[in-house]
């Protein structure tokens, strides 16, 4: 599995930029308590120097992929779960080396994800339909004013 980047961060001479927790937290729209709780439970490890926080762009994808997958009913424990063995298989010749327990854990939880989010898209469009509906409903009223008086 490989993180999709969120954004790419480049100095003129193509190094790349570290970033304090604050811009990090600024440019991904998660706040700096939670970026910190992200790295107590070891789902993000920014590099140190000193006593500060280093961020890199990879950092930045690993929050994009935390995000998508809460979003899409995945649980802390379960995106940990996912970026561990991310992390463990980097390479396909290590994949096909998988203990065959993580494999069946990781196709039971895919799996189970895949039904929920199929079944967060039927709710989503069954929503989009109604609301759709009676937002035509309402933009037949005379001027979308239902208080006008010449509407009486």
């Amino acid at each position: 599995m490989e993180l999709t980047p969120c954004c790419k961060l480049y100095d003129i001479k193509d190094r790349r930029y570290t970033m304090k927790i604050s811009e990090v937290s600024q440019i991904s729209r998660i706040s700096i308590d939670t970026l910190r709780y992200y790295e107590k439970i070891d789902l993000l490890n920014p590099k140190r120097i000193g006593s500060h926080r280093v961020y890199q762009d990879s950092d930045l994808e690993t929050l994009k992929f935390i995000q998508i997958l809460k979003e899409s009913t995945f649980s802390l424990n379960e995106i940990h779960m996912l970026i561990k063995m991310d992390q463990q298989y980097l390479t396909m010749d290590s994949v096909f080396q998988m203990h065959p327990s993580d494999i069946q854990s990781l196709r039971s939880l895919l799996s189970t994800k895949l039904s929920h989010i199929d079944q967060k898209i039927a709710t989503l469009l069954d929503a989009q339909q109604l609301i759709g509906v009676m937002n035509e409903k309402i933009n037949q009223l005379p001027n979308g004013d239902i208080n006008d008086e010449s509407n009486i």
